[in-house]
């Protein structure tokens, strides 16, 4: 190696490495002003009814015949909420409270069995 070849050398590793300061320093710019603008925050409606509440207003005005599932698609449109298994559970508890209401508000289409949800209406009285 002479002398021209290792001055080529070091032009050539000086380019590269002014490059990459180059480059780390657009990054960082990126970062800090991506830290300077404030963040926006997701805000869901608030709802002043507790899940229950919803819920039972939900089957009271469903009209024709509903499942379990039929009730969460509906909590889910209401509110934007994923109806959990929480939900779930919800809803077939106040099923079985309006079913077991004197008198009954809930009248048994088909009943479930197993996992599977039964089909429900309103009673018209």
């Amino acid at each position: 190696m002479n002398i021209n070849d290792l001055e080529k050398l070091k032009a050539e590793m000086e380019r590269n490495h002014n490059s990459s300061i180059e480059s780390i320093e657009r990054v960082l710019k990126k970062i800090r002003e991506a830290a300077n603008t404030p963040a926006s925050i997701v805000q869901t409606p608030r709802f002043k009814e507790r899940m229950p509440v919803i819920v039972e207003k939900i089957i009271i005005n469903y009209v024709g015949n509903f499942q379990i599932s039929d009730v969460a698609r509906k909590y889910r449109e209401l509110t934007g909420r994923t109806a959990s298994d929480n939900v779930r559970k919800e809803i077939s508890n106040c099923i079985n409270k309006l079913k077991h209401r004197n008198p009954p508000e809930i009248d048994v289409v088909q009943a479930g069995k197993g996992s599977r949800s039964g089909i429900y209406t309103m009673r018209t009285n």
